[in-house]
């Protein structure tokens, strides 16, 4: 069973880290996650100051998207991270260290745990200062072919619960499920292979869905301490 839904931390872009950022210094039990709308302050001279927090290989990374949205969500989400536990750990954002795990999930040694998320406008940073967290935001309608991705990728019991309601909750209930499981698996720090055991067994972490704008579902997962 979900935990009630997790309200969300509003972070502007071109303004300081909210000052409920340093609660991650205290474990309170859930994770922080601070909501970014790309629409809210992206001046080319904000945009600027951010891409100067940037690694090297993040700089190529942003160099190498194709479509300025998409460079734009992940400088975002990459430079307001840096620039969060940088704050945590008293560092300079280009000072932060960050690495990557065998599947792909990125790291602060020392610093909290942490995941980001984008989709549409919106960029969503999980932290909790000892436990792993995974997060997901999905725009809505989502996929065309939401009812064939279910069967393939959704545990059988949640295929049949969002196939049980009325037809039109059906695309937005299979989003919210679809969060849901990236989100596990992306605190998990594994593949769609696991799929099945992540979900199967609740009493490893606790889950919350997100209170998102109109037109968004998310997720976040912790690892149960």
């Amino acid at each position: 069973m979900l935990d009630p839904v997790q309200i969300l931390v509003p972070w502007r872009v071109g303004e300081p880290a909210p000052l409920s950022a340093y609660r991650l210094l205290v474990d309170q039990g859930w994770p922080l996650v601070l909501a970014v709308d790309r629409r809210e302050g992206c001046s080319p001279v904000v945009l600027a100051q951010l891409f100067s927090c940037l690694s090297a290989d993040e700089a190529r990374r942003y160099s190498s998207y194709r479509r300025t949205s998409d460079a734009e969500l992940f400088l975002l989400g990459r430079s307001l991270l840096r620039t969060l536990l940088a704050l945590l750990l008293g560092l300079k954002p280009q000072e932060v260290r960050i690495v990557t795990g065998f599947h792909g999930k990125p790291s602060c040694p020392g610093g909290p745990e942490f995941n980001v998320s984008h989709s549409g406008d919106l960029v969503l940073i999980a932290l909790h200062p000892t436990c792993a967290v995974g997060v997901d935001v999905e725009a809505s309608p989502g996929p065309a072919d939401w009812e064939s991705i279910s069967c393939r990728v959704l545990p059988a019991e949640v295929c049949l619960a969002v196939h049980a309601l009325p037809r039109q909750c059906q695309p937005l209930a299979f989003l919210q499920a679809w969060c849901h499981l990236e989100a596990q698996l992306k605190m998990a720090g594994t593949g769609f292979q696991a799929a099945p055991v992540v979900h199967g067994d609740s009493s490893l972490f606790r889950q919350w869905a997100l209170a998102l704008p109109p037109g968004y579902v998310g997720s976040v997962a912790m690892e149960d301490s």
